[in-house]
């Protein structure tokens, strides 16, 4: 581990959080793979892009999700947080919705840096507008229901321009994504002034026949989510 660099430590704990690995191979590979990510971020911050940073924080939310002992990837992610919040502006749309969704899941055990989650709402609103329009479909519902889960009510621009870029496109999302924006947009943010977008919600999930249960347990996710 001690000649890592930053994209090969973050893609081993990808690996880590993503195939089946033995309980007892878990607990003897991440403290050596959080110390060297601790060393990293000492010695070369800068060298952590955003898909690093993401892998890294979202593999460590997928693991206790599973019910894996990460306390070492845990003690580190203040300090990683801090580094996210400086290279937002490297993250891509994927990259954003997965370390809003990992800080939702992880807001009762890590105190992330104070700023990361105002600056990744920044750049998705700043960059947004010009996502494609895949990424657009993909994760603004992620962001939307991250930003749900975490109560965050500061973020009344960035949901009004997520309503906006989202209008015309709920037809082509996926039952959980539709699901996710109607939990966020009618039972979180239901002040947020966003058109006729909540009548074009409760229309499409009625279309579809998804209830009210299926509507609430969509903030567990979609994998769990999909085990109903």
């Amino acid at each position: 581990a001690k000649d890592m660099v930053p994209q090969d430590v973050s893609n081993v704990i990808w690996v880590c959080a993503t195939c089946t690995l033995d309980d007892q191979l878990l607990q003897t590979l991440l403290p050596t793979l959080a110390e060297r990510v601790f060393e990293l971020l000492f010695l070369r911050p800068d060298d952590f892009n955003g898909q690093d940073i993401a892998n890294i924080i979202w593999s460590c939310a997928e693991l206790q999700a599973r019910g894996a002992t990460v306390s070492p990837l845990l003690d580190i992610l203040p300090v990683l947080s801090e580094v996210a919040e400086k290279r937002a502006d490297t993250m891509t749309a994927q990259n954003i919705a997965n370390v809003l969704w990992a800080a939702s899941l992880l807001k009762d055990d890590v105190d992330v840096a104070a700023g990361l989650i105002p600056e990744l709402a920044r750049v998705t609103f700043k960059r947004s507008p010009i996502w494609k329009a895949k990424d657009v479909e993909m994760n603004l519902p992620m962001i939307a229901v991250a930003l749900a889960r975490l109560e965050d009510r500061q973020q009344q621009p960035l949901l009004k321009a997520i309503a906006k870029r989202l209008q015309g496109t709920l037809g082509l999302q996926n039952d959980w994504r539709l699901c996710a924006l109607m939990l966020s947009f009618t039972e979180v943010f239901k002040e947020v002034e966003v058109g006729d977008f909540r009548e074009r919600l409760r229309a499409e999930v009625e279309r579809r026949g998804l209830s009210e249960e299926l509507v609430l347990r969509s903030q567990l996710g979609p994998r769990e989510w999909q085990t109903r």
